[in-house]
């Protein structure tokens, strides 16, 4: 994947079923700079605008979607190897810690909060091209030789954060599931 330098060159997959906020998204992704956003209405048409596509590098999407939770989507990228490092943020009104758990431990880069203004969606938007883009100055050969204990209580994080540590090229990684283990 080519190195992403500025906004403008993120492609954003938008999955939000109500017209007005996919509107008001898309009219502040354009003022951050971002070119090409596709906006879907389901999970189901998320996933098969991946599957189709394959191409877009950020999923925005609702908590709340008319076939399924935001949180089931994040759970379906992350069990697919062709998706599972695409960057994703949840936008949403809930503030239940039970409820938006599942998202932090699939690996979600952000949650914007609603309402949430231009500023808090550029804020998450950089944190998701600051994924896509490790530093330039990193020394190989330490990176190779460190050793990281991984330890989360989530398998899926684990697996996630393993396979990001494995791309940055680091392969000495031991898991563990709680503190006690670790």
């Amino acid at each position: 994947m080519a190195l992403t330098t500025s906004l403008a060159d993120l492609s954003v997959l938008l999955v939000e079923p109500s017209h007005m906020q996919a509107a008001l998204v898309s009219r502040m992704l354009e003022h951050q700079g971002v070119r090409k956003t596709t906006v879907v209405e389901t999970a189901s048409a998320a996933l098969s605008a991946l599957r189709a596509e394959n191409k877009f590098v950020i999923v925005i999407s609702s908590l709340y979607l008319p076939d399924q939770a935001g949180t089931e989507l994040v759970a379906a990228m992350r069990a697919n190897p062709d998706f599972e490092t695409v960057p994703f943020i949840l936008v949403s009104s809930e503030t239940r810690p039970q409820v938006l758990e599942p998202v932090r431990q699939s690996g979600a880069c952000s949650i914007v909060a609603k309402p949430f203004n231009e500023q808090q969606l550029s804020r998450a938007l950089y944190a998701a091209a600051d994924y896509l883009n490790p530093p330039e100055d990193l020394d190989v050969a330490e990176i190779e030789n460190l050793r990281v204990l991984l330890v989360d209580d989530s398998i899926s994080s684990r697996r996630h954060l393993r396979r990001l540590l494995t791309e940055l090229g680091i392969e000495r990684v031991i898991e563990a599931v709680n503190g006690k283990e670790a």
